[in-house]
């Protein structure tokens, strides 16, 4: 019995926290920075836990030297995970001497890295903070940097900061487009604007709160990058004869006929068809044809037309779509500013019109009566409408939408490849919607106008 609890004894002795093997904590204490007229920050650093754990650790301060935690004006309690640690000192009084040391609580006690002396800077009236804002850097399609500087607190503590931005001048906290909250300390800092839409104008202001209220920067403008570079091409609403009487030779092809009165709204087209490089950017891959970048692209299904705006809208926060067959037919006749030309632009297909021939790059021809450019020749132009052999004799005046349902959509303009008959303003073709085998299809962008 008596070994047994001599044993038992000696088990107890070598487990005890006592053992050389465990002690208080070793702590230092950092720099103190950005001193401020009533805020700080300074921290430690744990070298040594003493073989425990650490059960908490912060700084403590005081008016007075040899600050402890028996004598001290304030402390910190850091949950910040890792050996060193940074603690933010709010509630000082201006133009005033502090004694701050870090400390650490294990097991065996409490442990306090070295004191360190500073003065906190003169305030005799409590403002608003002073902020700047310097500059926008990295501008991209999407994301841009603003960099700001906090020059004084007010001598109140920061309650928020960071930028503002909006697509109107003089963003706010309560009316703006984004905003960034920075909870770094104070002086310079950086803010990342991102999911901005491209080929944008935006106004950016950096901001800094207080208990006194909110300050702003000066206001900054800048314009997102514009890497699709899309050009549109206004078309003022009107009323015109669409469809025609013409014959195709002994063909008993008659879907332009009847000619009939329509009248549209105002509308954006494409000065354009989309290139091949534009299809890139928004889709992230080359099309399965490419002829470079400033072709127009090709090889393309209706559905694919489809996936590409919805894509690009998203990318620009805009609302592209395919034209309607009556838009797309207007706009090539040169809207109200039209001659009258069997050819978009022109009487004489090879002035405007790349046909029975090869593709070519966009722009190459001469642009019709608004300035558009290969309407007529070079790849054919999907539009929203589906697709009727009948469709003139029963098309509503006002804005035709096409019929409601059907198996196949249009295409219109001909291609590199057609007779000059297949590129006239009023010949109409059509195809299923899935089909991209074909390798003559393009598109064109329509963009409504309010």
């Amino acid at each position: 019995m008596i070994s047994l609890v001599l044993s038992f004894n000696l088990t107890l002795l070598a487990c005890s926290k006592d053992d050389e093997n465990y002690s208080k904590a070793e702590v230092t204490t950092s720099d103190v920075t950005v001193i401020m007229a009533t805020s700080a920050a300074c921290g430690g650093a744990i070298i040594n836990d003493g073989g425990l754990e650490i059960t908490e650790k912060g700084v403590i301060w005081h008016t007075s030297a040899n600050v402890s935690i028996e004598n001290f004006t304030n402390k910190t309690i850091e949950k910040q995970d890792g050996k060193a640690y940074t603690s933010q000192l709010y509630d000082l009084k201006p133009n005033t001497s502090y004694y701050i040391k870090a400390y650490a609580v294990n097991e065996l006690g409490i442990s306090y890295g070295e004191e360190k002396q500073f003065t906190t800077a003169e305030a005799t009236l409590y403002t608003k903070a002073d902020i700047t804002t310097k500059d926008i850097t990295t501008i991209l399609a999407t994301s841009a940097t603003c960099n700001a500087n906090l020059t004084n607190d007010g001598g109140k503590a920061i309650l928020q900061k960071g930028v503002v931005w909006h697509t109107q001048t003089n963003p706010s906290l309560n009316i703006c487009t984004g905003k960034t909250e920075e909870h770094n300390a104070e002086g310079e800092f950086s803010s990342l604007m991102s999911d901005l839409k491209y080929n944008t104008t935006y106004y950016v202001r950096a901001y800094a709160v207080n208990e006194l209220g909110t300050s702003y920067g000066e206001e900054i403008e800048f314009k997102t990058l514009d890497p699709l570079k899309l050009k549109m091409v206004q078309v003022a609403g009107g009323t015109f004869q669409m469809g025609s009487d013409i014959m195709y030779g002994t063909s008993s092809k008659a879907d332009h006929k009847p000619i009939h009165t329509v009248t549209l709204n105002s509308f954006e087209i494409g000065k354009y068809e989309v290139t091949q490089g534009q299809w890139e950017i928004v889709m992230g891959k080359k099309p399965v044809i490419y002829d470079g970048e400033n072709f127009p692209v090709r090889t393309i299904s209706w559905n694919d037309a489809i996936d590409f705006i919805t894509k690009l809208n998203t990318l620009t926060g805009l609302n592209y779509r395919l034209p309607t067959e009556a838009e797309w037919e207007f706009a090539a006749r040169g809207g109200n500013s039209s001659k009258g030309y069997r050819y978009s632009g022109s009487n004489n297909a090879d002035e405007v019109a790349w046909y029975y021939s090869d593709i070519q790059a966009v722009g190459l021809k001469k642009a019709n009566e608004l300035g558009i450019h290969d309407m007529s020749g070079n790849v054919a132009e999907w539009c929203n409408d589906y697709y009727h052999h009948l469709y003139y004799k029963d098309s509503p005046s006002d804005n035709p939408q096409g019929p409601k349902t059907g198996s196949t959509r249009v295409f219109r303009g001909g291609a590199w490849h057609f007779v000059s008959q297949g590129c006239g303003v009023e010949y109409r073709n059509n195809a299923a919607p899935c089909e991209s085998n074909s390798y003559d299809r393009g598109v064109r962008l329509v963009r409504s106008m309010k």
